[in-house]
């Protein structure tokens, strides 16, 4: 009987400490911290002390009580940054607005536009570190407001806000440091599965229309789509920018070589993408102008409106590309983001053309990432575009002047890259793919030709592509000796560009799946 009681006394014992965890979890649960979207991340007032003493000390800097009655506010006078670090582990995954107030005067014109007044966030990642501000503050100018988005990725548990000038000379205040939740990643479903075959394989387009070029594309490579970037040269860049007349004139006259492209290329059975590459209003350090300007968000929906009208019914034609690649910085004005201005141009085309397939890009340069925050637009007929250089630093190689010799597979930013790696950065692509039964696209993708692994590279992101059913267009075709294929691999920038006399591995790997086209496929 004791032995009996004494069996009964430890299973309670059990039973009681089960339970005693079990309500713990319980408790911590319902403590835990449900992030809202509008939620604060971080604020900072200076007005109490306790506001105050998280910045760092600064020599050029001090408090002012008189600049901005009632209010206390940092005065910065020289060069110089202060800074405060903040807890980022329950924001992972998340995209974050920041905001503040600042005036200046007589700050210097920096060298770089991402120097002058700065209102600066940076984290360390895996990846690297990452900065952020928004670019070409200096001048005189009274209080308003600066602010920009960041999105945090998962690795990240710290980060930090700069305030103050960085090689600029002059004075700046700053007040009402604000970071808050603006998106929140889209809850998918689970996966489910889709039934999706690859039937369109080709190209970026070169810069002009040559009929030999499409020939050739579409006779002896057997390419069956062509993605037409509507583009800028350099120079052209200079001379309309965002001049909305000069814009006009330079558009026609590139809808008139789309006219005699569409001719060509459906001689050869080449359906076009009509990508507008260039947009009117252009690029300013990289952001879309139109975004943060109604006169060119309007002109750029009626653009469409008038592209629509041109090509209704035109067999040539596969997609309308709606804006290449889109960048926001700050935050944009309610209503010209770019999710909104490109649904304002999707249903502006399908007042006019029910059938041609709409192509929607993503922010951040069509990047995978930005597919974890993105819900499909309302409008019929919609392939969302993707575009694949990850990791950067492998595929940009040597491009702008940066570091070169970095193979693939192999290490990048402490990363291991291969075919797994690939996946697993495609991954929200797929899943949104998944979730809603939507065609995906992967509209560029390529590695500089003297990237160690540039072939292996692309083949292991075609198969992806034609794992997942998605169509695809390589970056570039006789566009520029970096990316052209027809070009010998080369060993780095400064090597003179000489054309291959045998085929490159490069263009082995666009040649054998190109061979699974059809001639003539429709859409």
């Amino acid at each position: 009987i004791t032995n009996i009681l004494h069996f009964i006394y430890s299973i309670l014992v059990k039973v009681k400490l089960i339970l005693c965890l079990f309500l713990m979890v319980l408790c911590y649960d319902m403590n835990a911290q449900i992030v809202r979207k509008g939620d604060f991340v971080f604020r900072s007032l200076f007005n109490s002390k306790e506001g105050r003493i998280i910045w760092s000390e600064l020599a050029t800097a001090q408090w002012d009580t008189v600049s901005n009655k009632p209010n206390t506010c940092l005065f910065v006078n020289g060069t110089g940054m202060v800074n405060s670090t903040f807890d980022l582990t329950p924001y992972r995954g998340m995209r974050l607005t920041f905001r503040c107030r600042a005036k200046a005067e007589n700050v210097t014109m920096p060298s770089i536009p991402y120097l002058g007044v700065k209102f600066m966030f940076h984290y360390k990642s895996v990846k690297g570190e990452f900065w952020k501000n928004e670019d070409n503050v200096f001048g005189t100018f009274d209080w308003k407001h600066l602010n920009f988005t960041a999105v945090i990725p998962d690795d990240v548990s710290v980060g930090d806000i700069s305030l103050g000038l960085q090689e600029s000379t002059g004075k700046v205040w700053f007040d009402s440091i604000s970071v808050k939740v603006k998106d929140l990643p889209v809850p998918h479903k689970k996966a489910k599965p889709i039934s999706s075959n690859t039937k369109f394989r080709g190209v970026m387009s070169p810069m002009s229309v040559k009929e030999n070029d499409i020939r050739t594309l579409g006779l002896e490579w057997k390419a069956n789509l062509i993605r037409w970037q509507i583009t800028m040269t350099s120079s052209e860049n200079q001379w309309v920018d965002a001049d909305i007349n000069k814009y006009g004139r330079w558009i026609d006259k590139k809808l008139l070589e789309t006219d005699s492209l569409l001719t060509i290329c459906q001689k050869y059975g080449i359906k076009v993408v009509i990508d507008l590459h260039s947009v009117p209003g252009g690029r300013e350090n990289n952001v879309v102008r139109l975004f943060y300007n109604k006169v060119y968000n309007d002109y750029f929906v009626n653009l469409w409106v008038k592209i629509a009208k041109r090509y209704k019914g035109n067999r040539a034609v596969w997609g309308y590309d709606l804006i290449n690649e889109p960048v926001e910085g700050r935050e944009p004005p309610d209503g010209l983001d770019y999710y909104e201005t490109e649904l304002k141009a999707s249903k502006a085309i399908r007042a006019i053309d029910k059938l041609v397939p709409i192509i929607f890009e993503v922010n951040d340069w069509d990047s995978p990432s930005e597919f974890s925050f993105l819900k499909p637009i309302p409008v019929t007929h919609v392939i969302y575009e993707v575009h694949m250089y990850e990791p950067h630093t492998f595929t940009h190689q040597g491009v702008y002047d940066n570091s070169s010799g970095i193979a693939y597979p192999g290490v990048a930013n402490e990363i291991k890259y291969d075919k797994t790696t690939l996946l697993k950065i495609l991954q929200p692509v797929r899943v949104f793919q998944q979730t809603y039964n939507v065609p995906i696209y992967a509209g560029e993708f390529s590695a500089v030709r003297w990237a160690p692994g540039a072939a292996q590279y692309m083949d292991d992101c075609i198969s992806i592509f034609e794992e997942y059913g998605w169509n695809w267009t390589y970056h570039a075709y006789r566009e520029w000796s970096g990316w052209d294929v027809e070009y010998e691999n080369g060993r780095s920038k400064k090597d003179a560009p000489r054309k291959a006399t045998v085929d490159t591995d490069r263009k082995k790997v666009l040649l054998k799946w190109f061979q699974k086209n059809k001639s003539g496929a429709s859409r």
